[in-house]
């Protein structure tokens, strides 16, 4: 009699729950049974994308990041329609949000794709007979023109947030002195009125601006606001300081300079705050164009210690330990700029003859030409990620 009752009792609930299911979910529609699941899968530049937050917003709440094969599963939501939502502000989506109804006992999918920010390239070339800045993709794609004026506008810098870029031109006269230009090129500004001032970097945040400039009689190095105010002096030794690069910290200061040694320039570092500098380099060779990588840890630069003439890219702590050799061009290869994600760093080289823009990834040592012209493109900076890259 109990096994008949419970098959009484199955035949009894089974045929309404699958005859007409709505009923009983519509009444209760947190019962187990009227529960729905969710599955997102993530792919960034066609490879599974790990780390993506994603949220479903509906009848429930959910977020969650993806796995590491680009996936994630919601399970236990209530029926009814989702807004699906991925976000990363260093990916451009084809479609960021996609709404979806789940109807009771069913399980919905939804599928992202987009490619990552990978920030543009801004140069130097006299390709038009002077100096002027431009940008480009770091595949050599979707060059742009920034500046069009018939002076010499050199050494760009991106700031922070990549949507100015700070260079020195002689559009005033009377020599160099630093601007600060729209990432387009448009609405440029005159930053600083101390002639020979060159070679611009900022800080992260709001950002202050660091240059060279011999205004005071000697080459040193100078911070100032993007506004132009509160203009500092870091170093003042009488020797040449130049080719300032900011740590991500926005505390300390690298540079080159031939006080140990007039003429062999040598790569130090310094308080932002001023005092004494340390040298990081010191192998009575060219030592040059420092540039901090985007964590901090390490600096690149161009070092003539393999040969006289022959200038090549070197990574090495931010203390000057561990010098690593990354290109081998056989060249005069200098101006190195990180990747916003570390792993690339461009740099100038004139292998080919002429200078050209060259990408070095750090991982397989594979060097891959950006521009390719018979004039100078030279000074690559790399900008970070933004939404027009």
């Amino acid at each position: 009699m109990k096994r008949i009752h419970m098959l009484a009792a199955l035949a009894f609930f089974t045929p309404l729950a699958c005859s007409n299911p709505g009923d009983i979910c519509s009444d209760s529609p947190l019962t187990p049974a009227c529960l729905v699941d969710l599955s997102v899968d993530v792919t960034v530049d066609d490879e599974p994308a790990e780390g993506i937050p994603v949220s479903a917003s509906g009848p429930s709440l959910a977020s969650e990041s993806t796995g590491s094969d680009g996936t994630v599963t919601f399970s236990g939501l209530e029926a009814g329609v989702y807004l699906v939502t991925v976000d990363d502000p260093e990916v451009t989506w084809d479609q960021a949000q996609i709404t979806l109804n789940i109807p009771a006992r069913q399980q919905g999918s939804a599928s992202f794709s987009g490619s990552r920010r990978i920030g543009r390239i801004a140069f130097s070339s006299d390709r038009s007979g002077t100096y002027q800045v431009y940008s480009i993709r770091p595949d050599g794609s979707d060059e742009r023109r920034l500046t069009t004026d018939g002076f010499s506008d050199r050494g760009p810098s991106w700031s922070p947030d990549g949507a100015r870029l700070a260079f020195h031109s002689d559009r005033a006269g009377g020599g160099d002195d630093i601007w600060i230009m729209n990432a387009d090129g448009s609405n440029p500004e005159r930053l600083t009125t101390t002639p020979s001032s060159q070679y611009p970097g900022w800080t992260r945040g709001p950002g202050r601006v660091t240059y060279a400039s011999d205004h005071g009689g000697n080459l040193d190095i100078y911070t100032v606001n993007p506004n132009g105010s509160e203009a500092q002096q870091i170093t003042t030794d009488p020797a040449r300081e130049q080719a300032p690069s900011w740590s991500p910290s926005g505390d300390r200061v690298a540079f080159q300079s031939d006080r140990a040694d007039p003429g062999t320039f040598e790569v130090y570092s310094i308080g932002t705050q001023g005092g004494g500098a340390t040298p990081l380099t010191n192998t009575g060779s060219r030592n040059i164009t420092p540039r901090y990588s985007p964590d901090g840890s390490r600096i690149a630069f161009a070092s003539e210690r393999d040969g006289a003439g022959i200038l090549e890219i070197y990574v090495m702590n931010a203390d000057g330990s561990s010098p690593e050799r990354v290109t081998f061009e056989n060249a005069r290869s200098t101006s190195p700029s990180w990747s916003p994600d570390g792993t690339r760093i461009a740099f100038q080289s004139d292998g080919g003859g002429d200078f050209e823009i060259y990408v070095v990834d750090l991982n397989s040592g594979a060097v891959e030409q950006i521009t390719d012209n018979t004039d100078e493109d030279v000074e690559p900076t790399w900008g970070p990620p933004v939404a027009n890259d």
